[in-house]
């Protein structure tokens, strides 16, 4: 268990170093979902968008041949640990491109 100063230092970091750490977690995301694709078949090609700014309420697109899904990543720890999830309900719906 984390002493009181060394949790305090951690989550202060978690404020100040979001971006940083929205950026960890994004390549973690993708290197994981790409490990799994790559083990199942290596010829078939996981797709990743970026987007640049968060105003449309996602961070990444990923693509796999016709399935789309938009993530939006978020932080959380101990102290932070989301009550609830919202997803737009234009995300909700699963859309297959041809």
């Amino acid at each position: 268990m984390m002493n009181r100063s060394k949790r305090e230092t951690r989550i202060n970091a978690l404020a100040e170093r979001s971006s940083y750490v929205e950026n960890v977690l994004r390549h973690a995301l993708v290197s994981e979902r790409s490990s799994i694709m790559w083990q199942r078949d290596p010829f078939t090609g996981l797709q990743v968008f970026n987007s640049e700014v968060d105003d449309s309420g996602f961070d990444l697109v990923l693509t796999l041949g016709s399935l789309v899904r938009y993530v939006q990543l978020k932080q959380a720890h101990e102290e932070k640990v989301p009550t609830h999830c919202s997803v737009r309900l234009s995300f909700a719906k699963v859309r297959v491109h041809a």
